[in-house]
């Protein structure tokens, strides 16, 4: 999963994420859970590592569709925890890698163009919205 190449990281796309999420659900360790669906419908995946009778720790990443590093961060932070489960004594960890799976799967199309929505060709049938204030009433309708 955490292949590297000349020190570069090589980033995964959405169906190698989500595989590698469900090879995680024949760990122990761990609880992998659906928290909701996206827009598309593609499952929201959260990772629980711990007691859930402990202090919690939250991770979120992938919320910014073209911010691939921070998915991959979550997954080698899920893997560290596993494999060194000193770091998870007396904690509850909620990661969830891929909190906006849409747009990560979107950014990697080439019809990819504009992180605001804006589609430089004005097709303007394109739902979501890139808004680091996460308005109350949120709405992906297209006016």
């Amino acid at each position: 999963m955490f292949k590297q190449k000349n020190s570069t990281i090589i980033f995964n796309n959405i169906f190698q994420i989500i595989d590698y999420l469900q090879t995680l659900s024949n760990r122990r360790q761990c609880d992998i859970t659906t928290v909701g669906k996206t827009e598309e419908g593609r499952p929201i995946i959260a990772v629980k590592i711990g007691s859930s009778n402990a202090r919690t720790i939250v991770i979120e990443s992938g919320v910014h569709a073209r911010e691939w590093v921070t998915p991959m961060t979550a997954l080698y932070v899920i893997e560290r925890l596993l494999n060194n489960y000193e770091f998870v004594d007396g904690l509850q960890w909620i990661i969830i890698p891929l909190l906006n799976p849409d747009g990560y799967d979107y950014s990697w199309s080439p019809d990819f163009k504009n992180v605001r929505n804006i589609v430089l060709i004005f097709n303007f049938s394109r739902y979501g919205l890139d808004n680091p204030d996460f308005c109350l009433k949120y709405s992906a309708k297209v006016y």
